[in-house]
């Protein structure tokens, strides 16, 4: 039932509730040995073969006149419309009926049914626009700038052309995975930068450790041992993050800034991170001079080394 039928249910029956319909057009169907059924409700017009249970037809009448309705309906295989009058009126003028069998489709001109017709119109887009209200409530239903202030509210940040639906799935999930461990930190790099990226802690002894200048080189694992020299302490309260190869050695400043805000986010309270890779920097932002000696990026405070498997700074 629409809105309309419904407002006017609810009227005394001393209101005249009749649409003093006029015919608008024909509606017909190829086989006449067939049941066609047309409804219009809410501004839609429908129309299917009887005991179907899909419409063959749906058109929103918002912004069509009823001659556009008509060449719409005639694009449509089995079905043709002939229009009779009216052809230039406003669409949402016909009828409201349910599953009506008549072939003629019919215009009101009641001046109840127009003044309840304004308001069925007013009271579904305010329907409408509840629900739809509803549904932003939520990050899962949220679109645009109120997905931007839920997923923000835990800390989100979109990446570049991130549909709405995917930022919300990613800071759900983001939210519910554990964080704080070797593994987890390993997940969340993955799916941020979309590659394998090693997480290990620091606290055990070396085998060995190479030297530059007669300086111990920044401490390396077990899975990458150094076997030129004497074994070294641990290096307690530090994690390792160790990139592949063709990767963070082409990095910009801000890509740093990123690694090192999502990773100071998620890691144990009173840890600090290591970064390794292996392969040569971009010369664009840090450099070894010839003589192979720590050097020092201008955006960070602490060295950049280099020893004869890995770079590595604390991020």
């Amino acid at each position: 039932m629409s809105v309309l039928t419904k407002l006017l249910d609810f009227l005394p029956t001393c209101f005249n509730i009749d649409p003093q319909q006029i015919s608008a057009f024909t509606l017909s169907y190829d086989d006449e040995n067939a049941r066609v059924e047309h409804s219009i409700q809410d501004n839609v017009f429908t129309t299917k073969v009887f005991s179907s249970f899909t419409n063959d037809i749906e058109i929103d009448l918002d912004d069509l006149t009823i001659g556009e309705l008509v060449e719409k309906i005639n694009t449509h295989h089995n079905y043709s419309a002939t229009v009779h009058s009216f052809g230039q009126k406003s669409a949402m003028c016909l009828a409201d009926v349910k599953n009506s069998e008549d072939e003629m489709v019919y215009i009101f001109t009641s001046p109840t049914w127009v003044f309840y017709k304004a308001m069925a119109m007013e009271l579904k887009e305010a329907h409408e626009m509840m629900e739809e209200g509803l549904k932003q409530m939520s990050i899962q239903g949220s679109t645009g700038v109120i997905t931007d202030y839920w997923c923000n509210f835990f800390n989100g940040t979109r990446k570049t052309g991130e549909q709405d639906i995917d930022f919300g799935i990613r800071t759900i999930r983001e939210i519910r995975m554990p964080k704080s461990n070797n593994v987890a930190i390993e997940e969340i790099l993955k799916e941020n930068y979309g590659y394998d990226i090693v997480c290990i802690d620091l606290l055990f002894e070396q085998t060995a450790v190479m030297e530059m200048n007669n300086k111990a080189t920044p401490v390396h694992n077990r899975y990458y041992p150094i076997t030129d020299s004497t074994a070294i302490e641990v290096e307690p309260g530090t994690f390792a993050l160790i990139f592949p190869n063709n990767t963070i050695s082409g990095w910009t400043g801000d890509d740093i800034n990123g690694l090192r805000k999502l990773v100071y986010s998620i890691h144990e309270a009173g840890t600090r991170c290591k970064v390794f890779w292996s392969d040569l920097p971009d010369t664009e932002w840090m450099l070894m001079n010839d003589t192979n000696t720590p050097v020092h990026d201008s955006n960070y405070i602490l060295p950049i080394t280099k020893n004869s498997e890995f770079f590595s700074f604390y991020l």
